[in-house]
């Protein structure tokens, strides 16, 4: 089932609800592509939003890529650290997809100290959590950041779908991979 978006916004509340109205008004955008209209309505039934509304967040997502994601932030004074040498990746001009994404608030558990083959198929095999690309992750970040005040994960290094270097490691180990900084 669907949901309509005052519903959800309801049941959710302003920390767990970011709508694309927000992220524009927030990032300071113009205005968003026509693809907009895929958020017409929430893709979760509203008993599901009922189950997980302390535990999971709901955000829009807007046409942009991680570049377009940071200098946003960066106009509305955010305090950005790191290391922005992956401008030039292929990851940092991909553009997120126009849709909802519900986000827990917590790191799943049991996907720490896991290799990305286990946190596959035991963390993300299940339908509850998706790893995400380091645009969506960014962006999800900054956008509820700027919306609620907050910070969602706190403190976690997060591991997205985008790698970007592989270490070597023993002969006998697997390689190790290192991920994004958002």
């Amino acid at each position: 089932g669907f949901t309509e978006v005052r519903d959800a916004r309801l049941i959710l509340g302003r920390k767990g609800f970011v709508g694309l109205d927000t992220t524009i008004r927030k990032f300071g955008w113009a205005s968003v592509s026509s693809e907009v209209g895929t958020l017409g309505f929430v893709p979760y039934p509203e008993q599901t939003l009922w189950d997980l509304r302390e535990s999971f967040v709901l955000i829009a997502g807007a046409p942009v890529n991680l570049i377009e994601t940071r200098q946003a932030a960066c106009k509305k004074r955010t305090a950005m650290r790191g290391d922005f040498s992956y401008d030039e990746e292929l990851f940092a001009s991909r553009k997120m997809a126009v849709r909802w994404y519900f986000v827990s608030r917590e790191i799943a558990r049991g996907s720490l100290c896991q290799s990305k083959a286990d946190q596959n198929s035991r963390i993300f095999g299940n339908s509850a959590y998706e790893r995400l690309g380091a645009v969506e992750m960014a962006y999800i970040l900054t956008a509820y950041w700027l919306a609620t005040g907050e910070r969602l994960l706190r403190s976690v290094a997060a591991l997205t779908s985008d790698s970007i270097y592989t270490f070597e490691t023993e002969e006998d180990q697997p390689p190790v991979q290192a991920h994004c900084p958002i």
